[in-house]
């Protein structure tokens, strides 16, 4: 994963809590550059506080909404 993120090649990392974002920090090092998706606002903020750019965040706050809301963001990118 370091690896390819080193290269540019990771679009968009995804998490569904809070945890997540600090577990993945503390196993990948700093997020400076990275793109996110987040299932909800409280997750958006911790990501956003550890260096990623929030681009997804569903307003029905579940995994199936957070899908959508990737999977349109990705048609409007194209």
């Amino acid at each position: 994963m370091r690896e390819l993120i080193k290269a540019g090649q990771v679009d968009l990392v995804t998490f569904t809590s809070s945890s997540t974002v600090a577990n993945f920090c503390e196993l990948i090092g700093k997020a400076k550059g990275l793109k996110a998706g987040v299932i909800g606002p409280i997750t958006a903020e911790t990501a956003r506080e550890r260096g990623f750019e929030v681009l997804v965040c569903p307003e029905k706050f579940t995994v199936p909404a957070l899908i959508e809301a990737i999977s349109a963001y990705f048609a409007r990118a194209s």
